[in-house]
């Protein structure tokens, strides 16, 4: 007997239940199981037209018959996209971040020992590369600023997390107007920051992820935290970067007024003030799934 497009993959538990689809096409072939594309072949030709025209779960020489149950079997008249087999394939309830990369930028507020790995483990990503760096402000500046941190990205993310602008606040960055260039005022770094993530990671959804509420009254750096030493509030910086990200279509996570922090818990939330601690961690990403499950919704 002869064979085309012959294809293996040991990388799943057959005991598990998976979804497989097999696309043929002249000069692309490609086997999907569980939303992941696990082999291919460019190199063979079309079939002949009657030799698909029967369907057996064995070896091509009969031997070796598949043994556990069959839920389904479907055909298309034409090939399917990647996107589609993809879609198509992937486990009941999965979402299409499942093996995917994230990715985030910002400073030690954004968390990334506690907040990341939850939303890693929720929707089954593959990896974060965190290039978010304490202290560090959104304005230009230094090495680690954000703006020059949304340029290190190197894992084809599919979810960025935009941090930063609680130094900012802090150390009473110049806000700056919406159409500024200058990325040493805060819209300036802003824009800067949205514009070259939807430039250079087209394939990514981002999150701006706004100020939070923080109190480091205990620290010493403010009599209130909610004003800093020209005045302004991060509510001032907040309504700036969310209409910068409404002219962008981009999606803005106003955690000053969604998180549910204030100055009676905010102990509760964090270990100082502004750094959260593990009920902190959870709550954020609470908040952010709220938003990642309207923008990746489950595989049904």
């Amino acid at each position: 007997s002869s064979y085309f497009g012959n294809m293996l993959t040991t990388s799943f538990d057959g005991r598990n239940t998976l979804k497989i689809a097999y696309k043929y096409k002249s000069g692309d072939y490609a086997l999907w199981v569980n939303g992941n594309e696990v082999g291919t072949d460019s190199s063979i030709g079309t079939r002949p037209p009657s030799i698909l025209n029967k369907l057996s779960l064995s070896r091509n020489s009969g031997s070796n018959n598949f043994q556990g149950k069959v839920k389904s079997v479907i055909t298309f008249d034409t090939a399917l996209t990647d996107l589609e087999l993809r879609i198509l394939t992937l486990p009941d309830g999965a979402t299409l971040l499942n093996g995917e990369n994230m990715a985030d930028v910002g400073d030690s507020i954004l968390d990334q020992n506690g907040t990341q790995p939850i939303l890693i483990s929720k929707y089954d990503m593959a990896s974060n590369q965190s290039l978010s760096v304490s202290a560090k402000k959104m304005v230009s500046g230094d090495a680690d600023s954000v703006v020059n941190q949304i340029q290190g990205i190197t894992n084809s993310p599919k979810l960025i997390l935009i941090g930063g602008g609680t130094n900012d606040f802090y150390s009473s960055s110049p806000i700056g107007n919406l159409n500024s260039t200058d990325t040493t005022d805060y819209c300036g770094a802003v824009s800067f920051v949205l514009d070259y993530a939807i430039a250079n990671y087209p394939d990514a959804t981002i999150l701006k992820l706004g100020l939070p509420f923080g109190n480091l009254a205990t620290g010493g750096t403010s009599t209130d935290g909610q004003t800093n030493s020209s005045g302004l509030t991060r509510s001032d910086y907040m309504d700036a970067e969310k209409q910068l990200c409404e002219d962008r279509n981009i999606v803005y996570v106003n955690q000053l007024e969604e998180l549910g922090w204030n100055a009676l818990n905010i102990l509760d939330k964090t270990y100082d003030g502004i750094h959260p601690i593990a009920e902190g961690s959870q709550d954020r990403a609470d908040l952010f799934s709220t938003y990642i499950d309207e923008l990746f919704p489950p595989i049904n």
